[in-house]
């Protein structure tokens, strides 16, 4: 059970860094290898909602809508606010920024809380901030020296974690080895029925299709 939890967390902790890489530099083509992969999961944990979306999601890159659109689909997933190289976020992740930044300026405004006044704030989002940040840049800190903290080195941290486990032989398989936690965690890469899997993903396509039929007969 031990090694089937490392196995599994490993798996899982190496799929968000490159996922999160691919976000960062707006790598349309190896997001959507992603959501291929994403398939098999959302189908053998029991999530249709899921699996419908990525499969409707493949379909439209594969062809089923107008180049345009499905340029826009594998290029359009993310927002670089700041500007420079891989610094993209996802599109949800910086709509709540904004919309953090709007209950802030809200706030701010006090008991002035007008239908005006919330409209103002909506129109200056993203604004003020920049303001702030070109404010703070070049009239604060250009009298001011500060400090700047760059990111921490882990590196020294990593080799620790690394020469402390590796000793543990956590990727062998041991006869007696026992362990109390995660009776229930199983490590699955596959389908288990694959058959069933392909019926599904044809069911959907045939819907799309018939969808598209009935557009173009309208």
């Amino acid at each position: 059970m031990k090694k089937e939890y490392v196995e599994g967390l490993l798996w899982r902790g190496l799929n968000e860094i490159i996922r999160h890489d691919a976000i960062k530099e707006n790598d349309g083509i190896r997001m959507f290898r992603h959501w291929k992969a994403d398939l098999p999961d959302f189908y053998e944990n029991n999530h249709p909602k899921y699996l419908i979306y990525a499969h409707r999601l493949l379909i439209n890159v594969a062809g089923a809508t107008s180049p345009r659109l499905r340029e826009q689909l594998i290029w359009n997933r993310t927002v670089n606010v700041e500007g420079g190289a891989r610094k993209n976020i996802p599109k949800d992740l910086h709509c709540e920024h904004l919309n953090r930044q709007n209950k802030e300026n809200c706030r701010d405004a006090g008991g002035q809380l007008t239908q005006a006044t919330i409209d103002r704030h909506s129109q200056m989002l993203g604004v003020g901030k920049m303001i702030k940040k070109v404010y703070q840049e070049q009239v604060v800190e250009s009298h001011i020296k500060f400090k700047r903290h760059n990111t921490p080195d882990t590196d020294a941290d990593v080799r620790h974690l690394t020469k402390t486990l590796q000793p543990l032989h956590l990727f062998n398989f041991q006869a007696g080895r026992s362990f109390n936690g995660f009776e229930n965690s199983k490590t699955s890469k596959g389908v288990t029925f694959p058959r069933k899997f392909k019926e599904r993903l044809i069911r959907h396509t045939n819907k799309i299709a018939d969808r598209r039929e009935l557009t173009a007969d309208d």
